[in-house]
């Protein structure tokens, strides 16, 4: 059937009274969590009132515009309050559908769903019949966020939201953990595990899959951004540092993109020859566990990396350990270098030199398939740092 046809059609059986557990779409939907009504949601606990967060922000040498930009822009963030709720009932659907939570009323709620879709754009919104139920029962906390298959965005807004959660327990014993393609990205698992979980607690929602939770829980992310306050930052500190191993690791750290799908170095032989002159090794995070990231980030005294998920693993550095930190484009993402001043890190930033102007902030929509890193550039950075 063409999309067009499939579509109308669709639209036609979302008039219908019965469920889209049945058949079509489901029947309306809410752009807010905040917007159901009792029937579909029951506010557990407040888990943070609104506030002002402060962000200080390191010197980033030879880019003053672009302190100047971050101090203005993510100094000083008004976060919301983050709420624990409750819904009986609700479904989630995977990524074939990007992964909506469909209440007790039938209404899918776009905040909770892939990127930041309107309900005309969304998959669900035109599904002629959704797959088979599965019925999971028992209290289940909801590891499922929009950008919950990058692992920066997994280790603060899933697994760090859950780790200050805990703390309080503002709710009965949880029994399951739902996420997203956990056995589609082994790193997953592998932090659920650290932080304690058992393997029959992690339920794995696959992409095709429509789930049904009799009690389901899910909460607000503690900060709207991906800007951990030090509250999330020693939570996961605390609970992961213990279990690192005293096996030697490189001093010095060279994080590799060649196995990544863009941004690949185009010299990579040539930058890792210069930079083994300066006592740094190549290491390619997609080898290694989650732990064994952990241990190197630890034991790193400097870390030379291009932006990437895999950068947040200095969440896990000592206390002044030197961070260089390159960007291709002229977007400038601030996270690590904020995350840097958090943890006492001496943060420097390498930027591409083809651009003259820089912006801070929102939407990376250029991302190069590769890039040329000039170890000439690196080279003067370098002797400016003192290691």
């Amino acid at each position: 059937m063409p999309t067009l046809t499939k579509g109308r059609f669709a639209r036609i059986l979302a008039k219908f009274p019965a469920s889209s557990k049945n058949f079509g779409p489901p029947r309306s939907y809410v752009n807010s969590i905040r917007e159901l009504d009792f029937v579909e949601c029951r506010k557990i606990a407040r888990l943070k009132e609104l506030r002002c967060v402060n962000h200080l922000v390191p010197s980033l040498e030879g880019y003053p515009d672009l302190e100047l930009q971050i101090v203005q822009k993510f100094q000083k963030i008004n976060e919301p309050e983050q709420e624990l709720y409750l819904l009986p009932e609700a479904r989630i659907l995977g990524s074939d559908f990007f992964h909506p939570v469909i209440t007790k009323r039938d209404r899918f709620i776009l905040e909770q769903a892939a990127y930041e879709l309107h309900q005309g754009s969304h998959p669900a919104h035109y599904a002629l019949k959704l797959p088979g139920i599965k019925k999971i029962s028992g209290p289940t906390f909801s590891l499922v966020e929009r950008w919950s298959d990058n692992y920066c965005h997994w280790l603060f807004e899933c697994v760090g939201k859950w780790l200050l959660i805990e703390k309080n327990k503002p709710f009965p014993e949880i029994k399951y953990f739902a996420a997203l393609n956990v056995s589609k990205y082994p790193f997953k698992k592998q932090v659920l595990e650290a932080i304690g979980l058992k393997s029959d607690q992690i339920l794995d929602i696959h992409p095709s899959d429509h789930i049904l939770f009799s009690e389901l829980y899910i909460a607000d992310a503690p900060y709207s951004i991906n800007l951990p306050g030090a509250d999330l930052v020693d939570a996961l500190r605390m609970k992961i540092l213990p279990k690192v191993s005293k096996k030697s690791t490189p001093p010095r750290i060279f994080i590799s993109r060649g196995k990544s799908g863009n941004r690949r170095a185009e010299n990579e032989e040539e930058l890792e020859d210069f930079l083994a002159k300066h006592g740094f090794e190549k290491v390619t995070l997609e080898e290694l566990s989650f732990l064994e990231q952990v241990e190197l980030f630890h034991n790193a005294s400097a870390i030379f990396s291009q932006h990437g998920a895999g950068l947040v693993n200095i969440v896990f550095a000592q206390r002044g350990a030197m961070v260089l930190e390159f960007f291709e484009t002229d977007f400038i993402n601030p996270c690590y270098a904020l995350l840097s001043e958090k943890l006492g890190l001496k943060y420097r930033m390498l930027a591409n030199p083809f651009y003259k102007q820089f912006r801070v902030g929102g939407a990376w929509l250029d991302k190069p398939n590769s890039t040329w890193i000039d170890c000439a550039m690196l080279e003067q950075k370098l002797s400016q740092m003192e290691f």
